[in-house]
C-alpha cells in the first residue's frame, strides 16, 4: 500500500512537457521501483476502453470525498472543493454523478474540449438559471407547474438563445450536447435546439407575463453586481 501511495504521489509531480504522459508516468514508476530506464514495460490496453467505465465502488467514492454524506470520515467533499461555494445545487449534483458514473471516453473528451474553449472565450457567458430537468419535466407532464416554473424555464431558454447569437459561445458550448445525448439517447443538432427553444418560448409567452421574466433577470443581474462590488471592496480593504 505504501509503495502504491508513493507511486501516485510521484505521478502528481510529473511534468508532461516534452513527451506523452504515459511515458513520463512509466519513467516515474521505474525510478520509484529502482529499475533502470532501459527496463522494458509491456503496455496492455483495456478491451473496453471505448465503452463507458464502471461506476466507482462505494469505498473508492468515500476515500476521495464523493460520498462524505454516507460516511463518518473527515474526508472533505471533492465536489465542494472543485466548484465555487455558491455553485447551484444542480451543478453539484451533476458533477457528483459525472464522477461517480464516469462517461465513455468520447463524452469525456467532448466535455474537456468544451471546457478548454470556454476558458478562452472573450464574451461573457449568458446568465440563466440551472434547472433540474427531470423535476421540470415531471411537473409539466403532471400539470403541476406554476407560473414561477415557466418564468424560470423562459429565462433559461432565453439564455440559450443568447448563446446562439455568438458563434464563439456556440462553438465552445456545443460539445456539451454529448452529455445530453448520453442521458437521452438522442443526438442534437444546433438547428434543432434553436428551433425548439423558439417554439417553447413562443408558447410560454402566450400564457406567462413577460414582466415577471424581466423582474427575475433584473434580480439576477443585481445579485451579480452586488457580488462584484463586495469583491472589489474586499480587494480595496486588503490593499489598505
Amino acid at each position: 500500500g505504501q509503495k502504491i501511495h508513493s507511486i501516485i504521489q510521484d505521478s502528481l509531480k510529473v511534468r508532461v512537457r516534452g513527451g506523452p504522459f504515459k511515458h513520463k508516468f512509466v519513467e516515474s514508476v521505474k525510478q520509484d521501483l529502482g529499475l533502470g530506464q532501459d527496463s522494458e514495460f509491456m503496455e496492455s490496453s483495456s478491451s473496453t476502453e471505448s465503452k463507458r467505465p464502471f461506476p466507482l465502488y462505494n469505498m473508492t467514492a468515500k476515500s476521495i470525498g464523493l460520498a462524505t454524506e454516507a460516511s463518518n470520515s473527515n474526508i472533505p467533499s471533492l465536489v465542494s472543493a472543485v466548484l465555487p461555494k455558491d455553485a447551484p445545487a444542480a451543478s453539484k449534483h451533476f458533477l457528483a454523478r459525472y464522477l461517480m458514473h464516469p462517461p465513455p471516453p468520447s463524452v469525456a473528451e467532448s466535455v474537456q474540449k468544451s471546457l478548454q474553449r470556454i476558458s478562452q472565450v472573450t464574451r461573457a457567458l449568458p446568465l440563466l438559471p440551472i434547472l433540474p430537468a427531470h423535476k421540470i419535466a415531471k411537473m409539466i407532464h403532471s400539470k403541476e407547474a406554476n407560473h414561477s416554473v415557466y418564468v424560470d424555464l423562459l429565462a433559461m431558454l432565453k439564455g440559450i438563445q443568447d448563446i446562439f447569437e455568438s458563434s464563439e459561445l456556440e462553438e465552445a458550448l456545443f460539445p456539451l450536447t454529448a452529455v445530453a445525448a448520453m442521458s437521452t439517447g438522442k443526438k442534437f443538432k444546433t438547428s434543432e435546439i434553436r428551433d425548439v427553444c423558439d417554439e417553447v418560448i413562443e408558447e410560454i409567452e402566450k400564457v406567462v407575463n413577460t414582466a415577471e421574466y424581466q423582474e427575475l433577470m433584473s434580480s439576477v443581474l443585481d445579485t451579480v453586481a452586488d457580488g462584484e462590488e463586495e469583491g472589489d471592496g474586499g480587494d480595496d480593504a486588503a490593499g489598505e
